[in-house]
């Protein structure tokens, strides 16, 4: 049986996918079970706290994230990028932001609700979601299936 070429690609679509629903769903949690159940006991001073981190947290993480991808990457003379190098930096893109996301809600679920530090979880998402892993980079066409071959194929 042929190997099929779009199976990494796959999967990272699937871990791309399942990373932002567990966000997703921590951020429902909060506002539909703890919020309304007054779940969460907190002070003003230690929400304050986790408010400035998270966002501290953002403005180095996220620029991180690009530039860790961006050397996972390593193109080829060519531009085209290894699909083991692109899975790799992807994933690391990913669970940086997904750092991001759930500092900044845990900082909107200790504030007792989103204002002040919803711009945190929001950019991190919104990244994520921009950064579909559409395979572009793979091949100079933009399609997955057109990737450099290596010594073992």
């Amino acid at each position: 049986m042929p190997a099929n070429k779009n199976g990494p690609l796959v999967v990272l679509r699937i871990t791309w996918a399942t990373l932002l629903l567990g966000q997703f769903a921590f951020a429902a949690i909060i506002t539909f079970v703890l919020w309304p159940q007054g779940m969460v006991h907190t002070n003003a001073h230690q929400a304050q706290i986790l408010a400035i981190f998270s966002t501290i947290f953002m403005f180095v993480m996220l620029p991180l994230a690009f530039v860790i991808r961006k050397i996972v990457y390593q193109p080829s003379p060519d531009g085209r990028i290894a699909p083991g190098r692109y899975s790799t930096g992807n994933i690391i893109f990913y669970t940086l932001c997904e750092a991001v996301a759930m500092v900044g809600l845990i900082a909107m679920m200790m504030h007792q609700g989103p204002s002040g530090v919803i711009f945190v979880p929001a950019v991190a998402v919104a990244l994520q979601i921009v950064n579909y892993p559409n395979g572009t980079p793979l091949g100079s066409s933009g399609s997955p299936l057109d990737v450099a071959p290596t010594r073992e194929q």
